[in-house]
């Protein structure tokens, strides 16, 4: 597609503005990778956030990206930790993130956050915080449990105000997912286009032909972990990233018997655990999009997992992977697997069905808004 002279010359500018940016992974993801072929491409680019780690500022700079430390926030380590939780209220009731960051400027001003209300080119939304907790909460301990019935009306109330906020102050709404802009358009928000995702197809890419005796399972704030329970008394062997292990023991309710937990394990390591797993399980509670089965399939894995919500739209059924109804049926699945294999050709047509995902092709789609 031929861009205006300008693009050629660098003289157009765009700001991302992010979530909490202490890692590359989740939320920040799709940021980045837009972010990197934008600078390629000739474009002068930044990103915004109320907190960059250092060596987050380090990677950025090292990509050509300009990160804006807007420093509204002290340390934390997850997307839901109580970092976010924090930068999440201080807006949301407040208003301290957007008034500190009214200041930033661009051609091009792109919005992946939650955390900040700003004037917008494209509100890029990836999920309400209050849907996803309506969901995590059937796992959560019993105590928590009852704690955020308490305090759900004021949640949802508190999350519906900001969605609307930041919404009003954006030309355009996109949504990652078709399951997400229905999240999205219940609480009277227009969507005007899904773009999903990228994903580096180049890197996630299949390593070994040869398939191990494991299954690959993530273990986050939205895994359910009662499957993964019950997956493993029945002597399905696992493979477990993510996370941090007094949290994941706490779910799991029992020493972990049948699952080598790895903690958090780099991109490189992944490529190779996505390759040799047997099929990756992913057992979730809420998921808009879901970056773990095409980052599987991408590495010639087929993925099983639920008949709904992001994961849904990703994995073809009988064909690049296997979508249940319910935990009883992807026990059932689980079990059939592990047991009995699947057809060679369901590697292939994994890797085919995650290309359409590639960084290139999504990045073609966000184009014309960018130009226009």
């Amino acid at each position: 597609m031929e861009r205006r002279s300008a693009h050629r010359d660098g003289a157009d500018k765009v700001c991302i503005i992010c979530d909490l940016i202490l890692h590359e992974y989740g939320s920040v993801r799709p940021a980045i990778l837009l972010g990197k072929k934008l600078v390629k491409d000739g474009w002068e680019v930044s990103v915004a956030s109320v907190k960059i780690s250092d060596k987050m500022k380090d990677y950025l700079l090292s990509l050509g990206i300009e990160p804006i430390d807007l420093d509204l926030i002290g340390d934390g380590d997850g997307y839901f930790s109580e970092t976010w939780l924090k930068a999440w209220l201080q807006e949301a009731i407040f208003g301290i993130n957007s008034f500190k960051s009214r200041t930033l400027k661009g051609t091009k001003i792109l919005n992946f956050s939650q955390l900040i209300a700003i004037k917008s080119d494209i509100w890029y939304v990836q999920g309400p915080p209050s849907d996803a907790l309506d969901d995590i909460s059937s796992e959560f301990p019993r105590l928590t449990k009852l704690l955020y019935k308490a305090i759900r009306s004021f949640v949802n109330w508190l999350d519906s105000n900001l969605i609307r906020r930041i919404a009003s102050l954006s030309k355009r709404v996109v949504a990652n997912s078709n399951y997400c802009a229905k999240l999205y358009a219940k609480k009277g928000i227009k969507v005007s286009k899904v773009i999903y995702p990228p994903v580096d197809c180049s890197f996630f890419r299949p390593r070994t032909k040869e398939k191990e005796d494991y299954v690959l399972v993530y273990f986050g704030k939205e895994t359910k972990f009662s499957v993964i329970r019950k997956l493993a008394a029945k002597g399905i062997k696992m493979k477990a990233f993510g996370g941090k292990p007094s949290f994941i023991f706490t779910r799991l309710g029992i020493k972990p018997r049948n699952i080598e937990y790895l903690g958090r394990v780099s991109d490189d390591e992944l490529v190779d655990l996505y390759s040799r797993a047997l099929f990756t399980l992913f057992a979730f509670t809420h998921e808009p999009f879901g970056y773990i089965p095409i980052e599987s399939m991408a590495c010639g894995t087929p993925v099983l997992t639920y008949a709904k919500q992001g994961p849904a739209e990703c994995v073809v059924n009988g064909e690049t992977g296997w979508l249940v109804r319910d935990d009883k049926q992807m026990i059932e699945k689980a079990l059939e697997i592990w047991e009995n294999g699947y057809p060679s050709d369901v590697k292939e047509k994994a890797r085919k069905r995650a290309l359409e995902f590639s960084t290139e092709r999504i990045y073609s789609q966000w184009l014309p808004y960018l130009i226009a």
